[in-house]
């Protein structure tokens, strides 16, 4: 029998019913939608604090990749000044940050020889193996051409400290995280099933509670068909069949243990992806709702973003 519960968001208090596994379930479109606009989701949202969350608001695509770019340069200049190393989880999507750092390293003649740079994830082949560095999909390879290679020699970038997870030792990458002591700033985006890194959103007859979810680690996961067709749309001209079934990604624990995230949302897509994590159930059937749990997040969103969401057909 299915017992009343309630969960909070950052603004009230809404009641649900709960499954056996404990998580929240809003049923339909037309009971979200309805408490989304109470809350005053369905409009124009500011930049202001939202429960733990702080929303950072920036023009465009452009300002957005320069203010990952700035960011990365101050927690680098930071750690420096003080004789610590950075350690930094970094996303292949969204992807313009890395341009404009390699430029700001080069004009501030950067010392990067302390920085750990941990990838949150890479595709793996049907073999269970990374896919190879040759793979026009291989998120390492794109690394290599826009994010090692260009950084001028003077910034002594330590390729030995440039971290991609192994489909091969999952259990490792977690472990050699910790070795560093840990991530500083996880940076990253929200898929539009909500998830962060390849950590997908569960379905709703896969029962997991919201602790065990929150403690997945690195691991081999088979890709959701909405992320395969996003990534399709944006990776492959379209073709399904090029995007890979698999992909091998850091755990929603190594991302909820960095001491501080930050996320940008820059895509037209992701208005309503901005109003699942900050007005939504918290949930495995939403990854990065659990982003409101975690005491340091800030989401960095175009004006296109926070707009007003309203549904029209075109």
């Amino acid at each position: 029998m299915l017992s009343a519960e309630t969960t909070r968001t950052s603004e009230c208090t809404i009641r649900y019913r709960n499954g056996t596994n404990g998580d929240c379930r809003i049923r339909t479109l037309g009971d979200r939608m309805q408490i989304y606009r109470k809350l005053g989701a369905m409009r124009m949202l500011s930049e202001r604090q939202y429960g733990n969350i702080q929303l950072c608001i920036v023009k465009d695509k452009e300002a957005a990749a320069d203010h990952f770019a700035r960011t990365m340069v101050r927690a680098i200049q930071a750690n420096n000044q003080l004789n610590m190393p950075t350690r930094l989880m970094m996303p292949v999507g969204p992807t313009g940050q890395y341009r404009l750092f390699v430029e700001k390293c080069s004009e501030l003649q950067l010392d990067l020889s302390h920085l750990h740079v941990f990838n949150m994830d890479e595709y793996v082949g049907d073999d269970g193996h990374n896919l190879p560095e040759s793979h026009p999909l291989s998120f390492i390879r794109f690394l290599r051409q826009h994010f090692y290679a260009p950084i001028a020699p003077e910034c002594r970038l330590n390729l030995q400290q440039m971290h991609i997870p192994n489909a091969r030792d999952t259990a490792g990458y977690s472990g050699a995280i910790e070795d560093v002591g840990g991530i500083d700033i996880c940076f990253g985006g929200i898929g539009i099933n909500g998830h962060i890194a390849f950590n997908e959103a569960l379905d709703y007859w896969e029962l997991m509670s919201n602790e065990a979810f929150k403690q997945l680690p690195a691991r081999v996961i088979r890709l959701a068909a909405t992320t395969k067709v996003i990534n399709a749309v944006f990776g492959t001209g379209g073709n399904l069949q090029a995007v890979p079934n698999f992909a091998v990604t850091v755990g929603m624990r190594d991302i909820l243990s960095s001491r501080k995230i930050i996320f940008y949302l820059d895509w037209f897509w992701q208005k309503q992806v901005l109003r699942n994590v900050l007005f939504g159930p918290i949930t495995p059937m939403f990854p990065a709702s659990f982003l409101r749990e975690h005491p340091d997040v800030t989401l960095v969103v175009t004006e296109s973003v926070a707009e007003d969401p309203s549904v029209e057909p075109e």
